[in-house]
């Protein structure tokens, strides 16, 4: 197999990427079948903030310098955040049931660790090119 040197495939790659896409996709579909017109607000907020998750992801892997790539991924980190906020209210306000509400606490955790690693791994990246 040859090498692919398209910045698109190599972001797919990543488990940041791959595991915000699926979150974003598992939310995404679940929320779809609610048609509480009182869930409306925080329906399109999650789904906002999720999908901003795998989008600062893209955004930073793209970028050239290490400090903008460090900077979109504390992003995704924060969006993350906010999507389990909007979780916990949904959950809160009987918008979603616990077995689903873990299942996508879970799946945070996983994106958690990986935008972790990947603000570790860069900010290794940036104090080599320092030295």
């Amino acid at each position: 197999m040859e090498e692919s040197y398209n910045l698109w495939d190599k972001l797919k790659l990543l488990p940041a990427y791959q595991n915000s896409y699926v979150l974003s996709k598992e939310i995404y579909r679940y929320f779809l079948t609610v048609t509480d017109k009182d869930f409306w607000l925080i329906k399109s907020q999650l789904i906002r903030a999720v999908d901003s998750v795998s989008a600062n992801i893209a955004e930073g892997y793209g970028r050239f310098y290490f400090k903008d790539k460090i900077r979109f991924y504390y992003q995704a980190r924060g969006s993350l955040l906010e999507v389990c906020d909007w979780l916990a209210k949904a959950s809160e306000r009987n918008f979603l049931d616990a077995v689903t509400a873990q299942k996508f606490r879970a799946l945070s955790d996983n994106v958690f660790k990986d935008v972790g690693i990947l603000i570790s791994n860069t900010k290794r990246q940036l104090n080599k090119d320092a030295d």
